[in-house]
C-alpha cells in the first residue's frame, strides 16, 4: 500500500461527511482511496537509494505527487484532473472536494509522440522533438 487516503466519512449511516471531528455518534465509517504498487520494485528502488547513502522518508505515487505539485487549492476543491506526460509514461490524477480520488498511468509518453511525428513527417527525431517542444500545445487555437 503506497497511499491510504480518506475520501469521505459517514456517521451513524449518514454519508457525505467531510470531517467528523467533534461530532458524536455510535458508528463511524470511512471511504478510503487505497493506492497500491508492486512491493518488489519499490523495495529495489529503496535499496538503490540506501546504497547511495541516502534514505527514503516516504514513497509517493507519481500521479498523486504531480497533482499536488501542479494544482492550486481552488482546483483541488472544485475538482480537476492533472495529466502529466513524461517521456515514457503518462499519469493522470483526479481530485474532487480536495481529495485524491483516482490515479492511473499508461506506458505512452512524449517519446512516443516524437516517434510518431518523425515517421509521419518523414523527418529526424531531433527535428520532430524540436517541433513538438516549440509548437506543441494541449490548448485549443
Amino acid at each position: 500500500v503506497i497511499h491510504s487516503l480518506p475520501v469521505g466519512f459517514s456517521l451513524d449511516g449518514e454519508r457525505g461527511m467531510r470531517d467528523p471531528r467533534g461530532m458524536v455518534g455510535d458508528a463511524l465509517g470511512v471511504d478510503m482511496h487505497v493506492l497500491t504498487g508492486d512491493a518488489a520494485p519499490m523495495r529495489n528502488l529503496e535499496l538503490c537509494i540506501n546504497r547511495s547513502h541516502l534514505s527514503v522518508e516516504r514513497m509517493v505515487a507519481t500521479p498523486y505527487a504531480s497533482g499536488l505539485a501542479s494544482l492550486v487549492d481552488d482546483e483541488l476543491e472544485m475538482g480537476a484532473a492533472c495529466i502529466d506526460m513524461g517521456g515514457g509514461t503518462t499519469t493522470i490524477s483526479v481530485f474532487s472536494e480536495g481529495k485524491f480520488i483516482h490515479g492511473d498511468a499508461i506506458a505512452i509518453g512524449g517519446n512516443h509522440v516524437t516517434l510518431d511525428m518523425a515517421k509521419g513527417l518523414s523527418t529526424s527525431l531531433d527535428a520532430a522533438e524540436r517541433l513538438k517542444v516549440m509548437h506543441g500545445s494541449a490548448l485549443p487555437g
